[in-house]
C-alpha cells in the first residue's frame, strides 16, 4: 500500500522523495504515469541506484512488460526518469535500439550525474563486433546510448576471461571500480580475485586492491 498503483502480488520497486512534501513513487513500471506496475519481481539496486538529484532510478526486473525490447524472462536493468515519467531498458548493446541483453543483468550503479550506469551481465551480445562468454562489467552512457566493456586487460585492451562483478561508478561516470577474477594487470593475482579501476576516458585499467604507493604490495 505504498502507492495506489502498486499491487501486492509481485515485488515492486519504489522511490521516496525526501525534499519538499514527502512522496512515494512507483518506479518499476512502463513509461507514463498511468501504466501499472510490471508483473513479476522488481527490485532497486541499493543506494547506488539513484542519481544525486533523485531524478533517475535504476532497478532490476525479470518482467517482460516494462520495455518492449525486454522480452526474455531473465533479469534486466532499467532506468526510470521520475521527471519525464519514462522507463528505459539499459542492459542492452550500443544505440538507442541496441540489442537487449541475452543473459541476466544485475548490480546497476548509476553515477551521481545520472549519465552513466555500471552493471554486470552474463550476456554475450552487448558489444559490437565482439562475442564474449562469462560474467562481465559494462557501462551504459545514458546520454549517447553507448555500452562499453569495463573489465579489459591493461596490456592490450582484450576482455578478461574471469568473472567480473560488483561495479561502483564515480560521480561523473568516467571511472568504474569492480571485482575481477582475472589478471587484468601484470601484477594481479587472479586466483584471489582483485579490485580494478577502469578509466573510460583514457581506456586504462589499474589494480587498486594493494598497499600504499604505486607499487604497493598486492
Amino acid at each position: 500500500n505504498l502507492a495506489p498503483d502498486a499491487s501486492g502480488e509481485f515485488t515492486p520497486g519504489f522511490a521516496r522523495q525526501r525534499s519538499g512534501s514527502p512522496v512515494t513513487t512507483l518506479v518499476s513500471r512502463p513509461s507514463g504515469t498511468g501504466a501499472r506496475q510490471a508483473g513479476v519481481n522488481s527490485s532497486l539496486t541499493g543506494s547506488r541506484g539513484m542519481s544525486a538529484d533523485g531524478r533517475f532510478v535504476v532497478f532490476e526486473s525479470d518482467a517482460d512488460g516494462i520495455d518492449p525490447a525486454a522480452v526474455a524472462r531473465h533479469s534486466h536493468l532499467f532506468v526510470r526518469d521520475t521527471l519525464d515519467n519514462t522507463t528505459t531498458l539499459l542492459s542492452r548493446g550500443s544505440g538507442p535500439a541496441g540489442a537487449a541483453a541475452n543473459g541476466a543483468s544485475a548490480g546497476g550503479a548509476i553515477s551521481a550525474s545520472g549519465t552513466h550506469v555500471a552493471f554486470f551481465s552474463d550476456a554475450t551480445n552487448l558489444l559490437d563486433g565482439e562475442t564474449i562468454a562469462g560474467t562481465h562489467v559494462y557501462v551504459r552512457n545514458l546520454v549517447t546510448g553507448e555500452t562499453v566493456l569495463a573489465d579489459r586487460r591493461a596490456s592490450d585492451g582484450t576482455p578478461g576471461t574471469g568473472a567480473a562483478t560488483s561495479p561502483e561508478i564515480s560521480g561523473a561516470g568516467n571511472r568504474v571500480v569492480f571485482h575481477g577474477r582475472d589478471a587484468l594487470t601484470a601484477d594481479a593475482i587472479p586466483q584471489d580475485g582483485a579490485l580494478y579501476v577502469r578509466d573510460l576516458a583514457t581506456e586504462t585499467t589499474i589494480l587498486t586492491g594493494r598497499g600504499d604507493g604505486a607499487d604497493g604490495a598486492v
